[in-house]
């Protein structure tokens, strides 16, 4: 059941982990972003949008060679529900097809 009241914030700008420090994809790698083709919000718990609780989600994911989402790992989460959520929504997407698929993306998720 999707909770219309609930907010979700879900920050389109990925950024993307190159064998080493976090950097933004266009800023520091001329890599392109992969274009979301198709993207699936995820889930507020009805509880969670009964009384407001806000949220943050961080989840790591690698592309496969078909711009599915793969290998996907909550690096941080404020509620297990959450996290939850966004991995379910997550194994959703569908990007274009990535430039290289050993790179892996930072995708922040926000519930207000």
């Amino acid at each position: 059941m999707k909770v219309e009241s609930k907010t979700t914030l879900i920050a389109l700008m990925l950024l993307v982990l190159v064998a080493g420090p976090l950097m933004a994809a266009e800023a520091e790698t001329n890599i392109r972003e992969p274009r979301v083709l198709r993207s699936v919000e995820p889930v507020v718990p009805p509880e969670f949008a009964q009384y407001d609780i806000p949220g943050e989600v961080k989840v790591v994911f690698r592309l496969s060679e078909d711009g599915e989402p793969e290998e996907i790992e909550v690096e941080s989460a404020t509620h297990y529900e959450y996290a939850e959520s966004v991995r379910n929504a997550l194994r959703q997407w569908q990007f274009e097809k990535p430039e290289n698929v050993e790179m892996k993306f930072r995708l922040p998720v926000y519930f207000n």
